[in-house]
């Protein structure tokens, strides 16, 4: 008779001798690594599709979310949101006579920009506005998409002229608009890190 010892495998889930951690998988990326060992704190994990909430590891095996963007609120002056067949369009336009900082770490050309919009009824949407569709021009700067509504954002594009308005046009609206819809473009988000998100805004 003989006896053979099995050696604890990564990745099924349970936690042996030589593990930190084992999350029922051997990917990497996900703060726990494929040898089973815990991902430095600061490592980048999955996000959850928000520019301003990026997946950061805690070091304990947790990915957390937290918010890392200051907003920079801008009162919406028109938003509209409409559906023909299966194709949608929004249009949300603010203005703004304080200039943004362009070429500075608040440039959305630098860290790219979120719109956010908010339904009593619908939820909330954020649409991405990533910073390699930005150009820079000498009064502003605009943001172009070919494949939206796919691709790296449903926007379609966008133009900043400095100190005096933003306008946005998306090819998907984000919301179902299968029932009457209520919604209020309440911010324009310049994505920072850190700090975290400094003002609440308002509907308008």
């Amino acid at each position: 008779m003989s006896l053979h010892l099995t050696r604890g495998r990564s990745g099924n889930g349970i936690v042996e001798p030589g593990e930190s951690c084992d999350d029922f998988n051997t990917a990497a990326g996900d703060c726990c690594s494929p040898t089973c060992t815990l991902e430095p704190a600061g490592s980048a994990c999955p996000g959850d599709g928000d520019l301003c909430t990026p997946g950061t590891c805690d070091g304990a095996g947790t990915c957390l979310h937290e918010n890392a963007c200051v907003d920079q609120p801008l009162d919406g002056v028109k938003l509209k949101i409409q559906r023909s067949g299966e194709k949608q369009k929004l249009l949300w336009v603010a203005r703004s006579r304080t200039p943004l900082a362009m070429g500075t770490p608040a440039d959305p050309s630098v860290t790219g920009a979120t719109l956010e919009l908010l339904s009593p009824s619908g939820g909330s949407v954020s649409m991405a506005l990533p910073a390699a569709g930005w150009t820079v021009g000498g009064s502003g700067a605009k943001f172009k998409n070919r494949d939206a509504s796919g691709g790296s954002s449903p926007v379609r594009v966008a133009v900043l002229r400095q100190g005096r308005s933003i306008e946005v046009v998306a090819r998907s609206t984000g919301f179902a608009l299968d029932t009457p819809l209520v919604a209020w473009a309440f911010a324009w988000s310049r994505e920072l890190s850190p700090p975290a998100r400094t003002s609440t805004p308002a509907p308008w």
